[in-house]
């Protein structure tokens, strides 16, 4: 049962708003990101009780509000899994090439300057 209350985006939400938000959307590319996503993080929960894929939706959700390119919101829906999971960069080089894998990259090396 969720501890607290949050807007929960689903993949279809994601699709609907890049439909809407962009001239020649990648939806294969976005669908591609969020399988890779969805099957890494597959049993954990946020603190909410929410499926993890929740968090990496809504920043992909608020990157495609913002009009970024599509190969930022695909490497959100990415960005926690070489960090938590047992993909590892080359995985996501491997299957989006070397601007997709080069953000989430750089996304993980931010976390550990923390």
């Amino acid at each position: 049962m969720p501890l607290m209350s949050e807007i929960v985006r689903t993949i279809d939400d994601l699709l609907n708003l890049i439909q809407r938000n962009y001239r020649q959307p990648d939806l294969e590319l976005i669908r591609r990101a969020y399988t890779m996503a969805e099957s890494a993080h597959r049993g954990e929960s946020r603190l909410t009780g929410h499926p993890y894929v929740t968090h990496p939706l809504a920043v992909a959700y608020k990157l495609a509000e913002m009009g970024i390119h599509m190969n930022v919101v695909a490497a959100g829906l990415l960005h926690d899994a070489v960090e938590d999971t047992g993909i590892e960069i080359e995985d996501i080089r491997k299957q989006f090439g070397n601007d997709i894998a080069g953000l989430v990259d750089s996304v993980t090396k931010l976390k550990k300057v923390k």
